[in-house]
């Protein structure tokens, strides 16, 4: 079942970060080692080459989203390309498919760390954590899309306050050596390494869902593309830098998902630890936030090109869904005539749900 958002209230910032946190979670801790062993100290130049691909997907999408600005997002391009047939049916449901892997893979990477905080790496209590997360999130985007984007601008701006911190002061003190061009791998190495970079910004295609909220999504939404791809981009590379330029390649790729938290020991201790643990925190909450947010639009869509039960497709009042259930209770009554219990407000009124 869905919900109306209500006013179209969104704006340019909110639909950005929307896309930002949806980009910027755990992908960052998992890949620099990743990337590591196949570019080298090279991989900042990988992310570079990433950002540029994705930008120019980004236009794509940002041409598509100003013509066809719908709650479906990609799904609808999917179906004025293809029309509602096999193709754009099948491509509808692999994108939900994924959406829901991938939310639950990065609320497994938040229990992994919450546990490591609360519960001393228990197993069972990631998965606790990873399931309440999930639960919590879900709540969140049942309110509407308003509550999503304050607790989205919140969430992605702790992130990106700790990352610029923390790319300010690795790459003050950072070793010029270990960033060196003579030590690069060949460039077959490092366009290899795009292919895991690139996973890095996958994510962004959440800001077409954003164009049912915006209220003027023909020229808002390719900005708000933009800015997310752009500072993504921004962030992956300064974090790159830094993290490369005080690690050695073999060192990231020892260390693995912890490489930011060892890259900023030098300089902050045991507290740079502790900040990329709550960074790690707050960017899979804004992930799981950001991957859920499209579920609405997308099982709009797939309800009313049949896909789904007409039920899913079904908006729900306009901002109150307490208030939008007892109206339709309150239908329920007004639908039949001849009922003997029918309400003497309802016989004296129109049905609400011949007016939905």
């Amino acid at each position: 079942m869905s919900s109306t958002t209500g006013a179209k209230r969104m704006t340019v910032l909110q639909a950005t970060y929307i896309g930002v946190g949806s980009m910027v979670g755990a992908g960052i801790f998992a890949l620099l080692g990743a990337a590591g062993a196949v570019a080298g100290a090279a991989v900042w130049l990988s992310f570079l080459i990433a950002g540029i691909i994705a930008l120019l997907q980004g236009y794509s999408f940002a041409k598509l989203g100003s013509k066809y600005p719908s709650g479906g997002g990609i799904l609808t391009f999917l179906s004025k390309g293809y029309g509602e047939g096999h193709v754009a049916g099948i491509g509808a449901w692999l994108f939900f498919t994924a959406g829901s892997i991938v939310v639950a893979m990065i609320a497994s990477s938040f229990g992994s760390y919450a546990s490591s905080v609360v519960a001393h790496d228990d197993p069972f209590w990631a998965k606790v954590l990873g399931v309440l997360l999930i639960l919590v999130m879900s709540g969140l985007n049942t309110i509407g899309s308003t509550a999503v984007a304050r607790v989205q601008s919140v969430i992605v701006s702790v992130v990106l306050v700790i990352l610029v911190l923390f790319a300010v002061v690795t790459i003050a003190t950072w070793n010029p050596a270990l960033l060196a061009p003579s030590g690069y791998p060949g460039l077959q190495h490092i366009i290899s390494s795009v292919a895991l970079t690139f996973f890095a910004f996958l994510g962004f295609g959440v800001i077409t869902f954003t164009a049912k909220d915006l209220p003027n999504p023909a020229r808002q939404l390719p900005r708000a593309i933009y800015f997310a791809l752009l500072i993504a981009t921004t962030v992956y590379v300064a974090v790159s830098l830094g993290v490369f330029g005080t690690l050695t390649a073999d060192q990231v790729v020892q260390y693995g998902s912890t490489a930011l938290a060892e890259a900023a020991k030098p300089v902050l201790g045991q507290a740079g630890y502790v900040l990329m643990v709550v960074t790690a925190l707050f960017s899979t909450t804004g992930a799981v936030n950001a991957g859920l947010y499209p579920s609405i639009g997308m099982t709009q869509h797939l309800a009313r090109v049949g896909q789904f039960p007409p039920f899913f497709g079904r908006k729900w009042g306009r901002s109150r869904p307490g208030w939008s259930l007892w109206r339709c209770w309150r239908s329920c009554w007004c639908r039949s005539s001849t009922s003997t219990r029918s309400p003497p407000s309802a016989a004296r009124s129109p049905c609400w749900c011949s007016r939905r």
